[in-house]
């Protein structure tokens, strides 16, 4: 973890990604930011990460009831 506030994360990243991730939201918003270097297209890792974000929250949906 690099920075963390009330409406914001950023994490460093290394391995497939080298680089960090930065996340923001608000009320009724989430942004993703993804900066680093990749031998996939940013653009495909950048999808993956937010399917497995909405995968995730559709869980805690289903927890929550």
């Amino acid at each position: 973890m690099d920075q963390i506030s009330d409406h914001s994360l950023r994490l460093l990243v290394a391995g497939a990604i080298d680089g960090f991730q930065e996340w923001q939201w608000g009320s009724g918003w989430v942004q993703s930011r993804l900066e680093g270097i990749s031998i996939l297209p940013l653009n495909l890792a950048h999808t993956a990460q937010l399917w497995r974000l909405q995968q995730f929250l559709a869980g805690l949906e289903g927890v929550r009831g």
